[in-house]
């Protein structure tokens, strides 16, 4: 089975195995991604909707994350974003001053919320020093797609993965139990999304689609293209109404792509134990 890594993956990969080398100061050979990691895609009818902030007198800002249902609710082959965490007021209070966290790009903030043995990539490495290595102090870390990766599950709500709701992923699509096979199946993560008849930005538009359930059908010959400051490829996807065409990258969500899982520990208190893409 063909299984594709992002462009984020594919970094995460790359920078693990060097790392496990001993380190390199040439950056690997990718698409570089965006400069600023606020900057959003924009191939869609609507401007899509940033999450909600509010400035206060000492012009501080305080980010809000938005606001989805509890439930998961598929219908018409649409699964919009749903968010479990509201069941644990103690998980509620953790994302909002990690969201703050990641907003700000606070580096040490954030590594104060990792557990020491965080899982990033499905090799050996593992821990809270080798995290900061590969994301924040090597000369090729992408710090600036790990604030955007971050915030982007965060933004997309999730749910619990335990009876006792100690474990918590984001975002929703890697908790789906709608999708069958990670990948070949994907969310379109917007509100009409374009959908276009070739991989270019000038191509004619197919339809609008807004969090639909679609198939892959192939990822052969994927073109890479850089709209909006986001690098990222164009997939050909497949509607289940049965319509046909192309989607840019930044709107289409696999199960496998990066995802953010939380744990509760005895005292109560939440901390960061994954955050990995791929299988």
């Amino acid at each position: 089975m063909l299984r594709l890594f992002r462009l984020t993956g594919l970094w995460m990969i790359l920078l693990s195995s060097l790392l496990a080398c001993g380190g390199s100061s040439e950056s690997p050979a990718a698409i570089s991604p965006a400069s600023d990691g606020t900057t959003v895609a924009m191939d869609t009818l609507n401007t899509p909707a940033s999450p909600a902030h509010t400035v206060i007198a000492n012009s501080d800002s305080i980010y809000q994350l938005p606001t989805w249902p509890t439930t998961e609710h598929y219908q018409n082959g649409k699964l919009p974003p749903y968010d479990e965490a509201t069941q644990d007021q103690s998980l509620v209070s953790f994302r909002h001053q990690l969201y703050q966290i990641i907003k700000q790009k606070d580096k040490t903030a954030l590594l104060d919320l990792i557990a020491e043995d965080i899982k990033f990539s499905f090799g050996e490495e593992g821990g809270k020093a080798a995290f900061a290595q590969i994301w924040f102090d090597q000369p090729y870390a992408q710090s600036e797609e790990l604030w955007r990766e971050m915030g982007r599950c965060l933004e997309l709500g999730g749910g619990f993965t335990n009876p006792e709701k100690t474990y918590f992923f984001a975002p929703y699509t890697f908790v789906t139990e709608i999708i069958e096979d990670p990948f070949a199946e994907a969310i379109i993560t917007g509100d009409k999304v374009r959908l276009r008849s070739a991989p270019q930005l000038n191509s004619q538009i197919v339809d609008a689609l807004s969090w639909d359930h679609v198939t892959i059908p192939t990822f052969d010959g994927m073109q890479a293209d850089t709209i909006g400051g986001i690098a990222d490829y164009w997939y050909n996807i497949k509607t289940q109404s049965g319509k046909s065409g192309f989607v840019f990258g930044q709107y289409v969500r696999l199960p496998v792509d990066f995802r953010l899982g939380l744990s509760k520990g005895t005292s109560g208190s939440w901390q960061i134990d994954i955050f990995v893409a791929g299988d």
